[in-house]
């Protein structure tokens, strides 16, 4: 993952740090501190809603089958060892940090 910070000549950003270009891949999405973020960055207990699945097709058709697609409700429940356990639509499953570094995910405020 490479990021880009926006040149502080830009007039339109007072709090330019703020602000950043992340690139997956193919695409560029405008990432906001505190707005988006990794699957892989949550804590044990946060909650966030599923944005964008950034993985090779056999992988995003196997997470959609299981019923993690875009607009979906995520908690993190458990972590160990590189992996974490997630709760979505009262199923239980265990996703390597890797895997889960390709998944953008939006917080949700309670």
């Amino acid at each position: 993952m490479k990021k880009f910070a926006r040149k502080k000549e830009d007039k339109g950003l007072q709090n330019c740090n703020l602000f950043l270009l992340v690139r997956f891949n193919t695409f560029f999405i405008k990432y906001h501190r505190g707005v988006f973020m990794l699957l892989s960055d949550l804590k044990v207990g946060e909650k966030s809603s599923i944005i964008n699945i950034n993985l090779p097709v056999r992988e995003q058709i196997r997470l959609y089958d299981l019923g993690l697609i875009n607009g979906t409700n995520i908690q993190t429940i458990l972590e160990h060892n590189g992996i974490k356990a997630y709760l979505f639509r009262n199923t239980l499953m265990a996703i390597r940090n890797k895997d889960a570094k390709n998944i953008i995910v939006e917080d949700i405020y309670d």
